[in-house]
């Protein structure tokens, strides 16, 4: 195997979160994520050793958890659109 470069992670990231985006459509919800975000996900999933099989758990951890939460409170209404960004700090 080779190691994966940095376009070949955000890659990975991008097929991934288009799986939680096809999912959340389902539910009539629109979901983006930014490219900002992206590189956050690409950036803290990516381990050396491991490749990329972590970027699931930061996926799930920054960002599928963090949707089911708020549909659960009732905070994501259905035919929203809801944006995924990232800020510094």
């Amino acid at each position: 195997f080779h190691s994966l470069n940095k376009e070949e992670i955000h890659q990975i990231v991008k097929l991934m979160a288009k799986n939680i985006i096809d999912r959340i459509k389902e539910q009539n919800i629109n979901l983006k994520i930014t490219p900002a975000a992206i590189d956050i996900v690409a950036e803290a999933g990516f381990d050396a050793e491991y490749g990329a099989r972590p970027i699931r758990r930061v996926l799930q951890d920054k960002i599928e958890d963090l949707l089911s939460e708020e549909l659960l409170a009732g905070n994501i209404e259905t035919g929203a659109t809801v944006t995924i960004g990232a800020k510094k700090g």
